[in-house]
């Protein structure tokens, strides 16, 4: 029979034996669990990031998108850029009057130019449009421009030009509109002169008096010309017989 102590001893060495193989176990078990994700993680396809959505600002407003530059567009020009006059209309009429109407600066004094002196004097309203109706232009040539006043006191000269040629009260007068760069327009014309109609010159009494009649129609060609009572013969009487 064996002793209690060999019996204990026994025991304890079983008791080691079987901690370390539940110890070896568990940590085969724990290394295993530990490298199953990361195994299915390293074997995943990688997913390439996709776009993110426009975020919207507020609901039922959609995102102001920049608007694509137009093609061949001229530039626009700045704000502080200087307005310069320019003709609408000029019309003149024989007799020198006119009406001359265009646009400028907003607010801005328009001065009407005949060569260098000031020939009339306008305002031009808030959207810059202007009416001018000068005095009468003289006869001859002139050559008329415009220059505006800003409210600042900006002074602006028109690079068109007009050259205006009153003859009389009666005919048109020639007015042309001078542009930079661009042809001569003509605005008008005079009108060309009426073709005169051959008159029949009118014969003068004394003239009239002095030529011989015109034959009657008997002295036409074929017809005979009358016989002279003197040449013609004489009747003779009847003679009588005498009864014997």
């Amino acid at each position: 029979m064996a002793h209690p102590k060999e019996i204990k001893g026994t025991i304890a060495l079983l008791g080691a034996a079987a901690a370390a193989v539940v110890a070896v176990l568990l940590g085969v078990f724990y290394w295993s669990w530990s490298d199953q994700p990361a195994s299915s993680q390293a074997s995943a396809p990688v997913q390439p990031a996709q776009p993110s959505a426009p975020v919207s600002s507020a609901p039922g407003q959609q995102a102001a998108l920049p608007a694509p530059p137009a093609p061949n567009a001229p530039p626009a020009p700045p704000r502080d850029a200087p307005i310069i006059p320019t003709f609408d209309l000029v019309r003149v009429e024989p007799d020198g009057e006119s009406v001359i109407a265009g646009r400028a600066a907003p607010g801005a004094t328009i001065e009407l130019l005949r060569g260098d002196q000031v020939h009339a004097r306008a305002v031009a309203d808030a959207s810059g449009l202007f009416a001018i109706v000068p005095p009468p232009l003289p006869p001859g040539s002139h050559q008329v421009a415009l220059q505006s006043i800003a409210p600042d006191g900006a002074r602006q000269r028109s690079e068109q030009n007009v050259t205006v040629v009153i003859t009389d009260a009666k005919t048109r007068p020639l007015v042309t509109l001078t542009s930079p760069d661009k042809p001569t327009v003509i605005l008008s014309n005079p009108e060309p002169p009426e073709p005169k109609v051959a008159e029949a010159p009118v014969p003068d009494a004394k003239t009239a008096e002095d030529k011989p009649a015109a034959p009657p129609a008997q002295q036409q060609a074929g017809a005979a010309p009358p016989v002279s009572p003197r040449l013609l013969p004489r009747s003779r009487p009847p003679v009588r017989k005498s009864r014997s």
